[in-house]
């Protein structure tokens, strides 16, 4: 009998039976597919070595007027601008006070401080930072002047933080020039659902016991949504202010656009905040009307032409406003070619600059379709491309479903209590959107992606705990920030760079069954293999580098994989290695059908798939 090539459809099917998809791929991890054929992902390795407070929920990659990087991200307890390399915390304040007289009481033998502040408004879990506090009970004023995070608020007038010093007395002290900086509360990192326990901050909100009131500040996730403005960048928390972080003091904090001597008007209770590509104008998504401070959420207001800081609508400027009627609430916003598409939770609208007096107005596209999170979309080449609540879809000029092959797979698998956390992101290089997010038997997290390659039109998934990515471009590398608070470079290398030494990426791909008779019935005796293998040369450093092929034969799609006692025959499959320079393997099976699956565990290996060819014989039909 000749040699017959394993040739395996390109994609993950995963949308029938392992015996239904015969002939393709089902089961991957750490694999993607180029130009038809299964290759092992690229490494990563820390961007920073600062680890980040929280979980990253935004991300944008930009550039001052000068060429120096701005990675910008926002996590649920920070916003951090990392500017030529060093990490900013540019959270924005709320409040600035000047303590009374000796603010801080100690206790002998502990670390805790209490903080008198009278009506501070600060909740657990907030942050302050503070100045010109003096040496007291032993604990250095070096210390006390420094960023903490409030343990807990026993009343309105105090709080407590822990400076990390053994007290030596029980006093008072600080000195008379104390000064806090309060920032922005804190989001939750986590979605909650209905009143009770984890409502809501557990302190400082309610009463112990009591069920708390899911509308408290923090009761849905900390998301952010940012834009440049210039070189400057443009930020604001979901249901917050609209700041602004100046790029020529990288230090400093981000401050209120309404904080401005020019400002007007400016929305103070905004869901979202979005830049048009063609006009420059700021728009505001989900805000309070003028003269109101109570958000709308199907509410649109625009900026002038270049002005961020006079929302006033005057016949000589073009700000203005409309609300959309279709919904209840606007979830996120997107640039498409000269237009601007406006998901809410049960429609879609174009928004098109009609010129004066109106200048925007908007369009229904499609009703019935919607978005699974704010982050879940990502536009290739003017294309939207976006995650809905249980399918996939595009836009590019026309509302489509976009076929899947996983769909079941990945809306089974996800946890639908947390999808706002959903995050898609592009990987120009291999023509990819992932988008990552938390599985059902995860920890509540982004742990898991999806990819659809755009340029060949199939999909794969893995395990990988990112929480946002941005494409490379200004940066040389694809940015991820990990549920650790890393930010780490992607496609970096060929190892996990998240250990210290770098460990070695697990990855595989197994496919459904192969028959080994074209009509099905007869079995089939094989012995040998002719690999095709590719070491990617360049990527791979191991002298020796190695996959390891294992074949699963079957008899019927129902049954279990076949086992032997031969030696050749290893747990549930032939198992052979396969090495760079591998002409040929020798082993024996036999069987209707067989899986065959590639895996790889070892250091600085890349490799990629071409077509297998095995050796098999007839050998009868029982």
């Amino acid at each position: 009998m000749p040699l017959i090539p394993l040739v395996v459809r390109p994609g993950i099917n995963r949308e029938g039976t392992l015996y239904s998809n015969k002939g393709g791929w089902y089961f991957i991890d750490k694999m993607r597919f180029r130009h038809g054929s299964p290759e092992k992902i690229g490494g990563w390795q820390k961007y920073s070595s600062t680890q980040l407070l929280g979980v990253a929920r935004s991300i944008l990659i930009t550039a001052d007027l000068t060429g120096i990087t701005n990675d910008a991200i926002g996590t649920n307890l920070k916003y951090y601008v990392v500017h030529a390399g060093a990490v900013n915390d540019v959270t924005p304040l709320r409040d600035t006070n000047s303590l009374g007289a000796n603010p801080f009481a100690s206790t002998s033998g502990l670390s805790i401080i209490t903080v008198t502040d009278t009506a501070n408004g600060s909740i657990a879990d907030d942050f302050v930072t503070f100045s010109g506090a003096t040496t007291f009970a032993g604990i250095a004023a070096v210390t006390l002047n420094a960023n903490y995070q409030i343990l807990s608020t026993p009343t309105a007038n105090t709080y407590t933080i822990d400076v990390g010093t053994i007290a030596n007395s029980t006093t008072s002290g600080g000195g008379s020039g104390v000064v806090a900086e309060y920032e922005i509360h804190v989001g939750l990192a986590s979605a909650t659902n209905g009143p009770g326990w984890g409502a809501g901050f557990w302190s400082g909100v309610q009463g112990w016991g009591e069920a708390a009131d899911v509308t408290a500040p923090g009761a849905a996730i900390r998301l952010w949504t940012q834009c440049t403005y210039g070189e400057d960048i443009l930020i604001c928390p979901r249901g917050g202010e609209i700041y602004i972080w100046d790029a020529t003091n990288p230090a400093d904090r981000a401050v209120a656009i309404s904080a401005s001597a020019s400002a007007v008007d400016v929305p103070v209770s905004v869901t979202e905040i979005f830049i048009s590509e063609t006009s420059r104008q700021v728009f505001a998504f989900g805000c309070n009307p003028i003269g109101s401070a109570t958000l709308d959420p199907m509410f649109i207001r625009f900026a002038p032409f270049e002005n961020v800081y006079d929302w006033l609508p005057v016949e000589d400027n073009e700000a203005g406003s409309l609300r959309l009627s279709q919904g209840s609430k606007i979830i996120t916003a997107a640039q498409s070619n000269k237009e601007i598409v406006v998901f809410t939770d049960v429609a879609l609208y174009s928004l098109q600059n009609s010129g004066y007096p109106f200048y925007w107005g908007a369009t229904l596209l499609s009703t019935g379709q919607s978005i699974i999170g704010p982050n879940a979309k990502a536009t290739v080449n003017q294309t939207i491309y976006w995650m809905g609540n249980s399918n996939f879809f595009f836009y590019d000029g026309q509302t489509k479903t976009l076929p899947c092959a996983i769909q079941d797979y990945v809306f089974s698998s996800m946890d639908l209590t947390q999808t706002d956390k959903v995050f898609a992101g592009v990987c120009s290089s291999f023509g990819e959107i992932w988008w990552f997010y938390p599985s059902e038997d995860g920890n509540g997290e982004c742990d898991s992606y999806v990819i659809f390659d755009y340029e060949d039109g199939v999909w794969s998934y893995g395990t990988m705990p990112r929480t946002v990515w941005a494409d490379s471009g200004i940066e040389t590398y694809p940015i991820g920030v990990g549920s650790d608070g890393y930010m780490y470079n992607q496609e970096y290398g060929e190892n996990d760079g998240s250990t210290n030494p770098p460990s070695a990426i697990y990855s595989y791909i197994q496919s459904s069954p192969l028959e080994l008779d074209p009509a099905g019935n007869a079995f089939a005796f094989a012995n040998r293999i002719i690999p095709d293998v590719t070491f990617r040369p360049g990527h791979t450093s191991t002298s020796t580098p190695m996959v390891t092929m294992i074949f699963y034969p079957q008899d019927y799609p129902g049954a279990a994989e076949k086992t032997g006692s031969d030696s050749e025959i290893s747990g549930n499959g032939v198992t052979v290695p396969i090495e760079e320079f591998t002409e040929q393997a020798w082993f024996r099976l036999r069987g209707r059908s067989m899986m065959l699956r590639v895996e790889c565990d070892m250091l600085d290996v890349a490799y990629r798939l071409g077509v297998q060819r095995i050796d098999a014989r007839p050998d009868g039909f029982r």
